[in-house]
């Protein structure tokens, strides 16, 4: 995560906010490919058939990513909706870790679940603590 705060600190400092848009940009782009494999299509499947149970596979899939990033617990698990509680963000504990938080997890991420997935992603941050939600569209 180091990386990544330090080059978006570069690329927003020396080419300003249309860098880092186009930052926000290429990261979502790099998310699509890194997320296009035989799994994310048969998720995809499950979803369009059954969508109750495809956003449940994918709620608990995200449940288990958003681990790298901070410990949280998942308030709601359903075919409709995943919440999780964040009492403290690691994230924010980092001394870059406020663009961090705005670029990533409140611009990025929900962009490109949306894009990816027509999952709406909201974060509602209360200092370090965050409560995330995520909806199909």
């Amino acid at each position: 995560m180091f990386q990544w705060e330090t080059a978006y600190d570069f690329v927003r400092d020396r080419l300003g906010e249309r860098g880092a848009t186009a930052f926000e940009r290429s990261d979502v782009e790099a998310l699509e490919r890194a997320n296009s494999g035989a799994s994310v299509a048969l998720l995809k499947a499950i979803w369009a058939l059954a969508p109750g149970v495809g956003f449940g596979a994918f709620g608990k899939r995200m449940a288990f990513e958003l681990q790298t990033f901070t410990p949280f617990s998942v308030t709601e698990l359903s075919k409709q909706r995943v919440a999780v509680e964040i009492p403290r963000c690691e994230v924010l504990d980092d001394s870059g870790g406020e663009p961090t938080c705005l670029a990533g997890c409140q611009t990025i991420y929900p962009r490109f679940l949306r894009e990816k997935f027509g999952v709406t992603m909201t974060t509602n941050r209360r200092g370090h603590a965050c409560t995330v939600t995520l909806a199909p569209v």
